[in-house]
């Protein structure tokens, strides 16, 4: 089951209720920055890119090409500390 897309912070979701008892698998999928997909793709035959782009003008096409296009490249990926935290819940009732 897909269980959804974090972007930004925090990049937490609540796993609850497609847990079951037993063994679960978990399986995370990682996408690497836009600009680094970019910068890596201008260094393939055209016919072997992945990426398609109308947004370079020529501030961005500069920082793509040539022999300093690595110094764009930023920290993507899973970065850690990456945990699975385990917690209960308790519900507490209301006052009368």
């Amino acid at each position: 089951e897909k269980l959804g897309v974090l972007w930004k912070a925090p990049y937490i979701i609540d796993i609850t209720d497609h847990a079951k008892l037993g063994e679960n698998r978990l399986e995370v999928d990682v996408t690497n920055l836009w600009i680094n997909r970019l910068v890596g793709d201008q260094k393939l035959p055209s016919e072997q890119r992945k990426a398609r782009t109308n947004l370079l003008n020529s501030r961005i096409s500069s920082r793509l090409k040539g022999k300093d296009a690595d110094k764009n490249l930023r920290v993507s990926g899973l970065i850690g500390p990456v945990r699975i935290l385990l917690s209960r819940v308790y519900e507490v009732p209301e006052a009368q």
